[in-house]
């Protein structure tokens, strides 16, 4: 399976191939070490940029453009105590949410919404995994690319209030 998403990644057009990588990346299905190896042993074959771009954004901890953004916006704001990609998990260890970035001690869950990746079909489950998230103490917090792109210091103003009233006392 990892060669057959390995060579996906490589060929399909760059925003199929985006949204394979999230998939796989939110599933842990493949690590940045699998790609920067097929890298190697595709040294000089077509598809190998492709992967570098999907290793890149593997060590960043991103699945996509958007979260290595967020992750610039909240790095220059000083705000560092978040992890990309944790699992939550319910207290019997199922896997409720993979959040974006999430502030563990504080509970708050950063999830990036955007109209491709959460179309109709994702609507009903995205409602129902913040539902999970909340039941479990999470305070979610949703942003778009037009956040990101044009209002980052709103973005960094409503996270600082949120964690401001999720400190633990």
């Amino acid at each position: 399976m990892r060669r057959t998403i390995l060579d996906c990644l490589a060929h399909l057009p760059r925003g199929e191939a985006e949204r394979l990588w999230a998939y796989v990346s939110s599933r842990s299905l493949l690590s940045q070490a699998h790609l920067l190896e097929a890298i190697a042993d595709r040294r000089g074959h077509r598809g190998t940029g492709q992967l570098r771009h999907f290793a890149d954004l593997a060590g960043r901890g991103a699945a996509n453009p958007a979260e290595v953004r967020l992750h610039e916006i909240l790095r220059a704001a000083g705000l560092t105590q978040w992890r990309a990609g944790v699992p939550v998990k319910t207290p019997d260890g199922l896997i409720v949410a993979r959040p974006d970035v999430l502030f563990e001690r504080e509970k708050v869950a950063i999830e990036l919404d955007g109209a491709r990746a959460h179309g109709p079909d994702q609507f009903q489950s995205d409602r129902a995994r913040q539902n999970r998230l909340v039941e479990l103490g999470y305070t979610p917090l949703h942003f778009t690319w037009a956040d990101l792109r044009d209002r980052a210091e709103q973005v960094v103003a409503t996270v600082r209030r949120t964690l401001a009233l999720a400190q633990p006392a």
